[in-house]
């Protein structure tokens, strides 16, 4: 697995009551990027014949991030991109233009479709048959060379890091309101994680570039993106042992499940 570095760090020398101390901050720099998965493209995948398999390993992708990665649906309630879907769609029914009608199909196809395929990659039989349906492929064109490697390389992710989520290096204080340190202001000045890597309905058409232009307005008033970051201090004691080497290697997987699923 090719692992792409896209960290930056930062020391600080530090002085307590009792000691002076290094403490190193190595960050992974999203680069603003929004990392929204399509799942309408899926689907049409699924409706070719030719491509049964390739859709199959895909599906193990997207089953992957769903169960093991915790990357939020756009179906789910408490999701970040089902309120904007939710919020577009109100709007249109209160400011109804000559695009409403392709806005309100646009909704409709995004609703069914992300029902249907959410069930689909909630199917624990994509996880517990990734490696047969790895070694059972026939990749015939690039297309499928491409599934074939992203799925070799997701699955040997998930070997080497069975249980981790895209929120293991998050401060987690700031998010529970139960730590002393909950900022309540949080989520309001904060891209959080949950705002930018999600799956959504499509990368394509109206109801996507309105969803596309909401979210960037939104993030405008934001002061902070919340990334995956570890800390180590040398002060004489035991050096953790924390690192940045899954997120190295997921965000990279995820931009290339969208590049196959754009192509679609």
């Amino acid at each position: 697995m090719k692992i792409k570095v896209k960290n930056w760090e930062k020391n600080r020398l530090i002085q307590d009551k009792k000691k002076t101390y290094l403490l190193s901050e190595e960050r992974y720099n999203t680069g603003a990027t929004l990392y929204y998965i399509p799942i309408i493209p899926l689907y049409r995948l699924s409706k070719n014949p030719n491509y049964k398999k390739a859709t199959q390993l895909l599906q193990s992708v997207c089953s992957y991030l769903y169960h093991i990665a915790d990357v939020p649906y756009y179906r789910q309630q408490e999701s970040y991109l089902c309120w904007m879907y939710e919020m577009i769609s109100e709007w249109l029914i209160d400011y109804e233009t000559e695009d409403t009608p392709e806005y309100l199909c646009e909704i409709k196809q995004s609703e069914w479709i992300g029902d249907y395929m959410e069930q689909k990659i909630f199917n624990h039989q994509n996880l517990i048959r990734f490696k047969e349906r790895i070694n059972r492929f026939e990749n015939r064109d690039s297309f499928e060379t491409d599934c074939l490697l992203l799925a070799c390389d997701t699955l040997a992710l998930y070997e080497m890091f069975p249980d981790a989520t895209i929120y293991r290096n998050i401060r987690q204080d700031k998010r529970n309101t139960d730590s002393d340190d909950y900022d309540e202001d949080y989520h309001e000045r904060t891209i959080t994680m949950e705002k930018y890597v999600s799956f959504c309905a499509d990368d394509k058409g109206i109801l996507f570039q309105t969803l596309f232009d909401s979210v960037n307005a939104e993030f405008q008033e934001c002061t902070e993106i919340e990334e995956p970051s570890t800390q180590k201090r040398f002060d004489g004691t035991n050096v953790s042992n924390n690192n940045l080497d899954f997120e190295n290697c997921i965000f990279p997987l995820i931009e290339r499940l969208i590049d196959i699923l754009n192509n679609i």
